[in-house]
C-alpha cells in the first residue's frame, strides 16, 4: 500500500462554542443564562444516574491516553504520525458515508418513485456495512483504512547517524543502577540536540541512532537543502557537546563528569568564538581563513586535551565517552513491514544510508563527516571551509566539524530553525487525541504497540492493569534495568535491498522484506522468544532475536529453543525466499532496558557480548553459516561444533574461541530410526497387540485405524515402535500381502516448520508409486492364516529401504502425481519446489496467488492416498509426535479419516505435559467416537518389573537367568527405577569394563 508523504496530521482546529439567540428571545444575556442553568443541571442529572459509569469510562479513557503516550515514546515519530493519518482518513471516509446517506435521504423524500426509494434501500444496506466494516477493522486491530502490509512511503531526507563508542568497557565497570543512569544521561544530551533542530529519531541500533530530517510540503521552508543545514549543525553541536565525555572515580561511588564541558564553556558557543578567543571574522573576510589539514587539527586537539588533563586537580579517568557523525541525504523510502496482530518494524531504505555509514567510518571520535551528496546541498546554504571540491570530484566524505570547532558557515538570508521539539511530544499527542472516542485510542494503542518491544508492551499491560500508583516513568524505567544472561542472535540475510526507482521492482522488494520479517516473527514467537529489531543499517538488513528476557527464559532453553530456532529461521528463509543468512550468537550476561532520553527511548540489549554476536554475523568472519561463542557451545551437547580460528573483539582482553554448529544430521539429532534387535527383551504383550490390529486391517480393509503410544522418556518408546514396525512389515510378508512402511521422528525445531513431517516422507512415499496397480504380488498366493502368538517370535526382521518406481526422478514422479489429482499449476511450485525441495517441477512458475493452507493439506493427502492406494496396508509410524507441527498434524487427521489401509502409530511423550500441536475437536473425537468404533487405541508404556529387568541382565551380561544373584538383580534394578533406557546403559557400561565376577555356585 502506498501512502503520500505529504499527507500530514494535523489536529483539527476547534471553533469557539455559538450560541444561536432566536429573535424574540433577551440577547442581553438572559438567554445565556438559562442555557447555562440548563446544562448544569442536565450535568447533574446525568452525574447522578450514571455516575458509576461516567467515572469508569474516563478513567479508562485516561488511562488510554497514558499508555499511548508512554508507548509512543518507544516508536519514530513518523510512524506515530503514519497512524494518526489512519485515523484521520478513516474519519473522513465515515464522514463521507454519513453525507451520502444523508443526501441519498433527502432525494428520498423528493422522490416519489419506488425506483428510487429501492435504490435508497440498496445504498442503506451498504453503507451500513460500510461502517461495520470501519468497526470490525478497528477492533480486530487492522489498519483502518485496509491497506496491509508492506505499507510504503517515498520521501527526501537527510539522515544523520550518530555513533556512540565507551559504553562496553562502561558496562564492565559500573553496576546496574549506575550504567543506567549514565547512558541514558549521555543518550539524553543527543536526544535533546536532534530534537531541539527539529530531527525524528527512526532507530536506536545498539550504542548509535539514526535520525532524519524530511522535506515537508506543508512547510515551504524546510527544503532539502534546510533539512540538511538543520542535521550537520545539529551533528557538529553533538560532537562539540558530547565528546570526550569522561567518567571518574573518587574514593567514593562513581560520578559522572564531562572534561570537554569546561572548556566548551571556556570557548561559548560554535559560532561565537574562534580557537583564539577572539569575535568571529567578517563573511567577506571568511573565505581568506586558511583552513589546517585534517592531520593537523586531530594533533592540535590533542596536545590541547593534554594541556587542560595536567592543569585541572581531578581524580582519575576510569571510562570516556566519545561520538561521531556521518551525514546524508537523498531519496529515501520508509517501509511498515510485519502484521497487525504480531508485530511491526519501520525500515529505512535508500542510498542515504550507504552514505552515512560511508561518512562514520571516515571519522574519529568527535568528528562529522558529510557524503558528497550532503556537501552539494550545505553549500547551497553557506560556505565551507578547505578542498571539498576535491572530496566531492572524487566521491570522498568530507570533514564539517571537530569537537568545539566547525568548518560551515550559513549565509546571512538563511536562517536555523530551533527548540522546534519532537514531532509528537506528550503536548502534541494530547491535542490529537483530545477529541479520538474509546475505540480510536483503543486502536491506536494497540497499533503503536506492534512496534515496541515486547518486555514493554507487557509491562505496560500490566502497569494499565494494575490499580496501585506508580513511580515515575524514569524511575520505573530504572528499576526495570538490570542484567540477565542472554542468549542474543544477529540475523543476516543476503539479498540486495537497494531502491531502483522502479516502481515494480522497489514493490517487489517491500513484499520481500516483509516476508522476511512475517517468517521471523512466525517462527521466534512458537519458539517463545523475542523479536529485538528488525534494521537496515551500516552491517545490511539485520534481524536480532533473543532468549532469557523476561517472558523468554526457559530451563534449557540454548539446546531445546534458541540454537533450533536459529537454524530454523536460516532453513525457512532459504527454503521459502530461496535468502541465504549469516548467523552470529552469544551467550553471556548483558544489560537489558530501556535506553535513551526522557521523551525518546527504545528498549534493548547491550554488552559485550551483543558486539561480538553482530561481529560474528559480518561479512568478514562469515561466509552464511551460523557461528556462536563458547558459551552456547558448552551448552549445547546434542550438536557437533567445528573450532574455527579466534577472534578479537570489543570488550574482550584476550582472543575469543569461535564456533560452527553443523547441521544436525539424524545421527546426531538422535532421530534416526533404529535398527531391529535380534533379541528385543521385555514388551511382548504390546507388540503382539500391535500386530493383531494389523493383521486385522490386512485382511479386512474396510477402515484406517489409530494407534497412540504414550510413555515417559528413558521407557523404550522408540525401540519398541523400531521393533513393533519390522515385526508388522515381516508379518504382512509372510501373509503375502502388500504393505508400505514410512517412518519418521520428529524433533525440536519441527513444531516451527509447516508440513516438517511430509518434507521427509513424501519423497520415500513417491517412489511407491504404481502406475499399473496390478504390477503387484500375485493374489493366488495370498495367506490368511498367520498366527501372532506361535510365529511372531520366528520372523525375520531386519531394516528395508522402499522401492523406487520406475519413473526417473522424484519431480517425474511428483508431477504424475499432480497431473492424475488434477491439481493446479501453482501446487507444483508450492508443494513440489517450496515444500518437498523438488529441483524441477511441472513447468515454468506462475505468478498467481499461492494456495492456501487447507488445499495443501487436502492435496498432500490425497497424493499420500494415491501414492499407496495399491497396498494392503499402509504403516505410518511417526515418533515423538509431540514435536510435530500443527500442519503435519491436519495432513495425518485427513489421511486417516479418508483413507481405509493405513494404521498410524504414533509415540509421544505424555500429553499432560507435552502439548500436541493437533486439532482439539479432532483429538476429542479420537477419545470418544472413534475409539468407541475400535478405530482409536492407546498404550500407554510402563516401567520394567524385575522380570524383564532380570532378563535383560541376562541378555547384555550373556548369562542364564539362574546365574544372576538376587542382590545384583535388586542394585540394578533400584538405581535404574525400572527405566529401560538406563538400565540398558548400566548394563553396557558393566559389561564393557568387565566389572561382574562369576561366583563358584
Amino acid at each position: 500500500m502506498i501512502i503520500d508523504e505529504k499527507e500530514k496530521y494535523y489536529p483539527p482546529a476547534k471553533p469557539p462554542a455559538t450560541i444561536s439567540v432566536g429573535e424574540g428571545h433577551d440577547d442581553g444575556g438572559g438567554a445565556l443564562e438559562e442555557f447555562e442553568d440548563d446544562k448544569a443541571n442536565m450535568v447533574a442529572k446525568l452525574m447522578s444516574n450514571h455516575g458509576q459509569d461516567i467515572s469508569r469510562s474516563l478513567l479508562e479513557r485516561s488511562n488510554l491516553v497514558e499508555s499511548i503516550i508512554r508507548l509512543s515514546q518507544h516508536a519514530p515519530g513518523c510512524v506515530i504520525g503514519s497512524l494518526l493519518n489512519d485515523i484521520s482518513r478513516d474519519r473522513n471516509e465515515k464522514k463521507d458515508i454519513v453525507d451520502r446517506r444523508r443526501r441519498r435521504g433527502d432525494n428520498k423524500l423528493s422522490s416519489s418513485t419506488s425506483d428510487v426509494r429501492e435504490t435508497s434501500a440498496e445504498e442503506k444496506v451498504y453503507i451500513d456495512d460500510q461502517l461495520s466494516l470501519r468497526d470490525s477493522r478497528m477492533y480486530s486491530g487492522q489498519s483502518l483504512g485496509g491497506e496491509s502490509t508492506p505499507i510504503f512511503h517515498r520521501r527526501e531526507s537527510a539522515l544523520l547517524f550518530v555513533d556512540i563508542s565507551g559504553f562496553t568497557k562502561l558496562s564492565n565497570m559500573l553496576d546496574v543502577e549506575s550504567f543506567s543512569n549514565c547512558i541514558n544521561s549521555y543518550f539524553e544530551k543527543v536526544i535533546n540536540q536532534v530534537t531541539s533542530y527539529g530531527g525524528d529519531i527512526l532507530k536506536f541500533a545498539g550504542d548509535a541512532i539514526f535520525c532524519e530530517w524530511t522535506v515537508s510540503s506543508h512547510e515551504p521552508f524546510q527544503t532539502l537543502e534546510q533539512c540538511v543545514l538543520q542535521a550537520a549543525t545539529c551533528a557538529a553541536e553533538i560532537v562539540a557537546l558530547c565528546s570526550d565525555f569522561n567518567i571518574f572515580e573518587d574514593s567514593g561511588p562513581f560520578r559522572q563528569k564531562s572534561m570537554r564541558r569546561l572548556s566548551h564553556e571556556r570557548r561559548g558557543s560554535l559560532s561565537s568564538l574562534t580557537d583564539n578567543g577572539a569575535a568571529p571574522q567578517s563573511r567577506t573576510g571568511h573565505k581568506e581563513r586558511r583552513r589546517p589539514s585534517l592531520e593537523q587539527l586531530r594533533q592540535s586537539f590533542s596536545r590541547r586535551v593534554s594541556m587542560e588533563a595536567s592543569f585541572s586537580n581531578r581524580p582519575s579517568v576510569e571510562s570516556t565517552l566519545n561520538v561521531k557523525c556521518g551525514l546524508g541525504v537523498g531519496h529515501m523510502a520508509g517501509v511498515h513491514v510485519g502484521d497487525s496482530t504480531s508485530r511491526r518494524e519501520f525500515l529505512m531504505l535508500g542510498d542515504p544510508i550507504d552514505q552515512v555509514a560511508t561518512a562514520e567510518a571516515a571519522a574519529r571520535h568527535g568528528e562529522v563527516f558529510a557524503s558528497p551528496e550532503a556537501i552539494s546541498y550545505l553549500t547551497k546554504m553557506g560556505t565551507l571551509d578547505g578542498d571539498w571540491e576535491c572530496n566531492v570530484k572524487h566521491g570522498r566524505p568530507t570533514l564539517l566539524a571537530v569537537r568545539g570547532e566547525r568548518f560551515f558557515d550559513l549565509r546571512e538570508e538563511h536562517t536555523l530553525c530551533r527548540d522546534v521539539g519532537l514531532p509528537f511530544d506528550v503536548e502534541k499527542i494530547l491535542q490529537c487525541v483530545d477529541d479520538f472516542d474509546t475505540s480510536e485510542l483503543k486502536w491506536l494503542k494497540r497499533m503503536i504497540a506492534l512496534y515496541v518491544h515486547p518486555v514493554v508492551v507487557t509491562e505496560e499491560h500490566e502497569r494499565s492493569s494494575s490499580h496501585v500508583k506508580h513511580e515515575t516513568d524514569y524511575d520505573r524505567n530504572l528499576a526495570s534495568a538490570e542484567l540477565r544472561n542472554v542468549y542474543t542472535c544477529f540475523l543476516s540475510p543476503k539479498m540486495d535491498y537497494s531502491l531502483t526507482g522502479d516502481e515494480e521492482k522497489d514493490q517487489k522488494l517491500f513484499h520481500r522484506l516483509n516476508d522476511i520479517m512475517t517468517i521471523t516473527t512466525r517462527l521466534v514467537d512458537r519458539a517463545e522468544g523475542h523479536l529485538r529489531q528488525f534494521i537496515v543499517d551500516d552491517k545490511g538488513i539485520v534481524l536480532i532475536f533473543t532468549f532469557g528476557l523476561r517472558g523468554s527464559t526457559f530451563p534449557n532453553m540454548i539446546a531445546s529453543r534458541a540454537i533450533p530456532l536459529t537454524f530454523t529461521i536460516c532453513q525457512s528463509l532459504q527454503e521459502e525466499l530461496g535468502i541465504k543468512v549469516a548467523a552470529g550468537a552469544t551467550f553471556e550476561k548483558a544489560y537489558c532496558g530501556v535506553v535513551g532520553g526522557v521523551n525518546r527511548h527504545e528498549f534493548a540489549v547491550l554488552g559485550p557480548a551483543v558486539n561480538l554476536a553482530a561481529r560474528l554475523m559480518s561479512p568478514k568472519h562469515n561466509s552464511d553459516v551460523i557461528l556462536v561463542d563458547k558459551n552456547v557451545r558448552l551448552l549445547t551437547s546434542q550438536i557437533f561444533f567445528r573450532p574455527l580460528p579466534v577472534v578479537k573483539a570489543k570488550g574482550y582482553a584476550d582472543p575469543v574461541p569461535i564456533f560452527q554448529p553443523m547441521k544436525i544430521s539424524s545421527d546426531q539429532q538422535g532421530n534416526k530410526w533404529g535398527h531391529v534387535k535380534k533379541k528385543f527383551v521385555g514388551r511382548s504383550s504390546e507388540i503382539k497387540q500391535i500386530m493383531h490390529v494389523a493383521q486385522e486391517m490386512t485382511l479386512t480393509r474396510m477402515t484406517s485405524k489409530f494407534l497412540f503410544m504414550t510413555a515417559s522418556s528413558g521407557t523404550g518408546k522408540s525401540s519398541l515402535m523400531v521393533q513393533a514396525t519390522e515385526s508388522v512389515r515381516a508379518m504382512v510378508k509372510k501373509m503375502k500381502k502388500r504393505v508400505i512402511v514410512t517412518r519418521y521422528i520428529s524433533n525440536e525445531g519441527d513444531s516451527r516448520i509447516p508440513f516438517s513431517l511430509f518434507r521427509s516422507i513424501f519423497k520415500d512415499l513417491l517412489r511407491q508409486i504404481q502406475q499399473d496397480d496390478d504390477a503387484s504380488m500375485n493374489s493366488s498366493k495370498e495367506r490368511s492364516d498367520f498366527e501372532i502368538d506361535k510365529e511372531w517370535d520366528s520372523l525375520s526382521l531386519q531394516s528395508h529401504s522402499t522401492k523406487s518406481s520406475l519413473m526417473s526422478n522424484d519431480a517425474t514422479r511428483f508431477r504424475y502425481v499432480c497431473e492424475e489429482l488434477n491439481a493446479p499449476p501453482e501446487f507444483a511450485e508450492v508443494v513440489g519446489k517450496r515444500l518437498l525441495g523438488l529441483k524441477s517441477t511441472a513447468g515454468p512458475s506462475t505468478a498467481g496467488k499461492p494456495p492456501d493452507l487447507n488445499k495443501i493439506v487436502n492435496f498432500m493427502a490425497d497424493a499420500f492416498i494415491r501414492c499407496t492406494k495399491h497396498a494392503d496396508l499402509v504403516l505410518l509410524a511417526l515418533d515423538d509426535v509431540h514435536w510435530m507441527d500443527e500442519m503435519s498434524w491436519k495432513v495425518v487427521q485427513e489421511i486417516f479419516e479418508r483413507s481405509d489401509n493405513v494404521l498410524t502409530c504414533c509415540g509421544s511423550r505424555p500429553p499432560s505435559t507435552n502439548h500436541l500441536e493437533v486439532d482439539e475437536k479432532f483429538w476429542s473425537e479420537l477419545h470418544g467416537a472413534y475409539k468407541e468404533e475400535g478405530r482409536y487405541l492407546e498404550i500407554n508404556l510402563g516401567l520394567f518389573s524385575e522380570t524383564d529387568a532380570l532378563e535383560m541382565i541376562a541378555y547384555h551380561l550373556d548369562v542364564s537367568v539362574e546365574e544372576i544373584e538376587g542382590s545384583f538383580l535388586r542394585n540394578l534394578f533400584t538405581s535404574s527405577r525400572g527405566m529401560p533406557h538406563y538400565l540398558s546403559y548400566v548394563l553396557e557400561t558393566i559389561r564393557r569394563n568387565d566389572l561382574t565376577v562369576k561366583l563358584d555356585n
